[in-house]
């Protein structure tokens, strides 16, 4: 079955199939362009409803031809309709400018450009930090929006005040979280393994031996969510931190929109090697929405500069060739005078080594004697 034709007969199904509660529900296909994303949604809103689920069609459809029986996706969309939680989703929190409720996100500028088309945002590198409105908070999650420019010139701001209440706000909103590897590593097995019965004393025992700290020199970075993450790298004064706790420069590499990874740069790797093993990661274990970037970052403590990696290995390079250029011109100004002072000197034994003219030699003795 072809998409369009799956797209209208699923449209179909979930109309005939949703409880009573929807018969007034609009029930539309449409483009939606989302960071990460594009794809064909079915959205269904009850006129009591100012925010309204959209189903990822595209997904589905590839479900189907992968052989999954055509009702048992209906079942599920309408199960996911049916199931959204109910968030107090308001018209002033949309429209009114707060700034408590603001935050960044972080995504691929180049991938990106259909949703970034019509929204503020700051270029860093090939990424764009874009800005978010939390509509609705509860137990469920939140309901957010990304700042459009009619948004914007509704809420009477400047980007450049949109931007700095946002990277004041972020931090306050989802606070970053910053822990070596096996920290992490530590905090998602001792949940399994509580899970399963074993008590916290037995926990920490079984995951000391087999995840000794101090081994894995990665550190990820990510919110106290751990959802969208990646922009925590942006947030005010975390470069520094991480250059404090690393006492160096490091790379960065984005492995999703949820996290980042961090390496010290000691020289033990190159940003070729790593840029390939992002790439690979990437390729075959990242889904394509929570990608962010097939590129290692860098950042130099010592300039405060935060750049591609192969950006930052050629800034070095250019700085080396000055400062050996500067070099080679002092030497040579020093090596101009020594060679004028050589020529003065080779003159002056060129002079003393001529035959002497015996008058001229004659009529200086008769000068300088004053003798009767």
């Amino acid at each position: 079955m072809e998409f369009k034709t799956f797209a209208e007969s699923v449209q179909e199904a979930v109309k005939s199939g949703l409880p009573e509660e929807y018969k007034d529900a609009t029930i539309r296909l449409a483009e939606n362009y989302k960071l990460n994303e594009h794809y064909t949604g079915l959205s269904v809103q009850r006129p009591d409803q100012i925010v309204s689920p959209t189903i990822n069609l595209n997904a589905f459809h590839e479900q189907y031809e992968n052989g999954r029986d055509f009702d048992e996706i209906v079942d599920q969309i309408m199960d996911t309709i049916t199931a959204q939680p109910q968030l107090d989703v308001s018209l002033d929190n949309l429209l009114t400018y707060d700034k408590s409720k603001l935050f960044i996100r972080v995504s691929n500028l180049e991938n990106n450009q259909e949703a970034l088309e019509n929204a503020p945002f700051t270029k860093v590198e090939n990424l764009a930090i874009t800005y978010h409105l939390v509509a609705a908070q509860g137990e469920e999650g939140i309901a957010s929006t990304m700042v459009t420019y009619p948004l914007l010139e509704t809420l009477g701001v400047t980007k450049e005040q949109l931007h700095q209440d946002a990277m004041e706000n972020s931090p306050k909103l989802f606070p970053a979280k910053i822990a070596s590897m096996e920290e992490v590593m530590k905090e998602m097995m001792s949940k399994d393994m509580l899970a399963s019965g074993l008590n916290q004393e037995e926990v920490d025992v079984m995951l000391e031996e087999m995840i000794p700290m101090g081994q894995n020199p990665m550190t990820v970075i990510t919110n106290d969510q751990s959802i969208n993450g990646a922009a925590v790298m942006f947030y005010p004064n975390v470069f520094e931190q991480l250059g404090e706790k690393l006492e160096g420069n490091f790379f960065i590499l984005p492995s999703s929109v949820h996290e980042c990874l961090v390496i010290p740069d000691n020289g033990e790797m190159s940003f070729q090697e790593l840029k390939a093993m992002v790439v690979e990661i990437n390729a075959t274990q990242v889904a394509p929405a929570d990608r962010l970037a097939d590129e290692v970052y860098h950042y130099d403590t010592q300039d405060h500069v935060f750049e591609k990696a192969e950006r930052f290995e050629t800034r070095m390079q250019e700085k080396e060739a000055a400062r050996a250029k500067t070099a080679n011109k002092e030497h040579g100004d020093v090596g101009e005078k020594k060679s004028v002072l050589g020529r003065l000197s080779q003159k002056k034994e060129q002079v003393a080594a001529q035959p002497k003219n015996p008058v001229k030699e004659a009529a200086k003795q008769h000068k300088n004697d004053i003798s009767i």
